[in-house]
């Protein structure tokens, strides 16, 4: 994507029908590899991977909506983000109709007879296209045990179709990628925005409510609260944000995740310093620079997880903890999309010996890549560097996504 993020009659932007159609196939394709009838999902982004359909953050808890999606039709929304049901229709011509309202349900169910209405909605849709019985994905499905129940004595078989998702949303079109790609852009400028900000003085939420201003301005649809931590919070690493005030020489770390354009997600963390860094911050900050790049340097097409996590020490010690087990993220990868963390995702914490699942890298595949190295001094704790990159495989690397500058530890003058 070249240009904007605007659709234009003179540029090639964001293709937004090609995207659903291939949203649309790629998801029909998986539940054909993994033998799926059908699949209702309750999960947001799985909603708006199949129908392109928004659920509000503030009406996600109660798992009330959901998409009903049998292999061989087309997608069936259940919704209640406008209180008229004709105005969606409306306003989401490519259902063709099949939005109705959210029938009582979700994680209010704890009867089977709650399901009466649901079971009667759902059995009349998969009818229309000749499925009487055959194997359901329950995705994300709150009171799983009822509905499965239900399900179950309408003649249906039932699954976790969590996987089956994960694969579909796991290669990315062309206009995915570009929707990615403008959400970094975003981050760039909540990243400009906190570095002009950080002084002594200053307060962790404040630099958080700066960034979603930019943010915002830029067009998101939404975001998480992202990380914001400072000085004795970065070592150990906090992934949250206080209203702790930040003080001449403390580190500032900050994940812009969950910032999000067109439903599609970054995730990028950038480590500053109030004031200048000693030689030996320096040298901290190039440790945890240099893992990372040499992780994203095994990343290209035919290429595999395995290759990235051989090119990272193994040693627990490296970062002074004793075993594997207690290394959460100091290094680790995952895809990124439509949610925070996508398939694959893999790192060296984990059970000792242990490794996950070797996954292939594949053109379309988005990853984002993360670090950490503390103190050398593991006992003192005094600073600890965050890094993360977001790049899209191609045939012959990747394409970082993420451009704010990581060559040094980014000092904030006093």
């Amino acid at each position: 994507m070249p240009f904007g993020s605007i659709a234009s009659d003179r540029l090639r932007n964001i293709n937004y029908e090609r995207m659903r159609a291939y949203r649309l196939e790629r998801t029909k394709q998986m539940m054909e590899e993994d033998g799926l009838d059908a699949i209702i999902t309750w999960e947001p982004w799985d909603i708006r991977y199949i129908a392109s359909a928004y659920v509000p953050m503030a009406t996600r808890w109660g798992g009330q909506q959901f998409v009903v999606l049998p292999r061989n039709g087309e997608p069936h929304l259940f919704s209640y983000t406008c209180y008229a049901t004709e105005a969606l229709q409306e306003e989401m011509p490519w259902l063709n109709g099949r939005v109705w309202a959210a029938p009582e349900g979700g994680k209010f169910v704890t009867r089977l007879e709650q399901t009466d209405t649901f079971l009667q909605r759902v059995c009349g849709i998969l009818a229309e296209y000749g499925i009487t019985s055959g194997l359901i994905g329950l995705d994300a499905c709150p009171s799983f045990a009822v509905y499965a129940e239900a399900l179950q004595r309408a003649g249906f078989s039932v699954t976790d179709p969590v996987l089956t998702m994960f694969k579909a949303r796991m290669i990315k079109n062309e206009d995915e990628l570009a929707c990615v790609r403008y959400a970094c852009y975003a981050a760039d400028a909540a990243f400009a925005a906190i570095q002009k900000a950080i002084r002594p003085g200053v307060r962790e939420c404040e630099l958080q409510g700066l960034g979603m201003e930019a943010l915002y301005s830029l067009g998101a649809d939404e975001t998480m609260d992202f990380v914001v931590a400072s000085g004795p919070r970065v070592n150990p690493l906090h992934i949250d944000f206080t209203d702790r005030i930040v003080r001449p020489g403390d580190y500032v770390v900050i994940d812009i995740n969950g910032n999000s354009f067109q439903g599609y997600k970054s995730c990028y963390y950038r480590t500053f310093i109030c004031g200048e860094a000693t030689a030996e911050q320096k040298e901290g900050y190039e440790v945890a620079r240099k893992m990372m790049y040499d992780g994203m340097a095994q990343m290209k097409a035919g290429s595999t997880t395995d290759d990235v996590l051989n090119a990272w020490p193994s040693d627990p010690g490296f970062w002074g903890v004793d075993d594997t087990s207690n290394l959460g993220g100091y290094a680790l990868a995952h895809g990124i999309g439509l949610s925070l963390h996508e398939h694959p995702m893999f790192g060296v914490g984990g059970p000792k010996g242990g490794r996950p699942p070797c996954v292939t890298f594949e053109k379309g595949m988005c990853i984002a890549i993360e670090t950490y190295f503390g103190d050398r001094d593991h006992k003192r704790k005094a600073y600890g560097t965050r890094l993360e990159e977001c790049v899209a495989i191609t045939e012959d690397g990747y394409e970082r996504l993420t451009k704010y500058p990581v060559g040094q530890i980014i000092e904030c003058p006093l």
